[in-house]
């Protein structure tokens, strides 16, 4: 799908000024309450990394696309839709800023799925977690991330084509993108099922060892999302520090993330 022009407005909304100034000041209100917190958030997690806790490392990896999403759909887009800048008006750059939006999606649903991996490893099947995740390790799942961005991208040798609109707010679609469709399912099937998982390796251990002798600690961040909210984001991992096999203490270590 090409833009159509229509003198130097886009074809593919009727123009209306004021939905349009609107839909600005609501994109840029979001960026500037959002970058920030998320700014500070990512510093958090980026003081924590080199810990021996790999969810640190991860949810850094995790915030960092996340940050980069809301930059471009909140910052970006409201600027776009501010200043009304479209092709047809001599700023081609905006071509490009739904594939780079779209490509920070996939690089956050790639990490998202490693994170949760590793979360539903530490209860199920401590092996394996120290096995993927412990050490520098977790660092080379970025690897994974990249790959991930990859396939999605090669899937279509032609190119994949989005635009924004200025006067909807929303990015339009080239053509029907199987991949990104699949994908955006299979991240939420994925994620959902291996916290389930992991709840039900936590509740197996509560009823083994008995509740009176496992303590938790609960950390809390506000972490702005404006596209997505993640239901399952709730992480726990056991303490290292115990060494009891009969009754192990469990600190929850991963933050939830709260919608503002």
């Amino acid at each position: 799908m090409e833009v159509k022009c229509n003198g130097t407005i886009m074809g593919l909304t009727t123009p209306d000024e004021q939905r349009r100034i609107m839909i600005a000041y609501v994109y840029l209100s979001f960026a500037a309450i959002g970058i920030p917190i998320s700014t500070f958030v990512l510093a958090v997690f980026m003081s924590n990394a080199r810990s021996a806790n790999s969810c640190y490392k991860l949810l850094t990896i995790t915030s960092i696309f996340d940050l980069t999403d809301l930059i471009i759909g909140s910052l970006v887009c409201g600027l776009i839709s501010l200043f009304n800048w479209t092709p047809c008006n001599g700023h081609r750059w905006t071509n490009y800023v739904g594939n780079v939006g779209l490509a920070s999606w996939f690089s956050y649903s790639a990490a998202s799925e490693v994170l949760a991996l590793d979360r539903m490893l530490v209860f199920v099947n401590d092996k394996w977690s120290e096995a993927l995740f412990s050490g520098r390790k977790a660092w080379i799942w970025s690897l994974y991330v990249v790959v991930y961005v990859g396939i999605s991208f090669a899937t279509y040798p032609e190119g994949m084509y989005y635009v924004y609109d200025p006067y909807a707010g929303v990015i339009h679609d080239g053509k029907y993108y199987v991949f990104h469709i699949v994908s955006n399912f299979m991240k939420l099937i994925v994620v959902t099922g291996m916290y389930i998982i992991m709840c039900i390796g936590v509740i197996r251990k509560v009823s083994k060892y008995g509740s009176t002798g496992i303590t938790y600690q609960i950390k809390v961040r506000m972490y702005p999302e404006v596209a997505f909210w993640t239901p399952f984001s709730l992480g726990l991992t056991p303490d290292s520090r115990s060494r009891s096999p009969k009754r192990p203490k469990m600190h929850i270590l991963r933050h939830s993330h709260v919608l503002l």
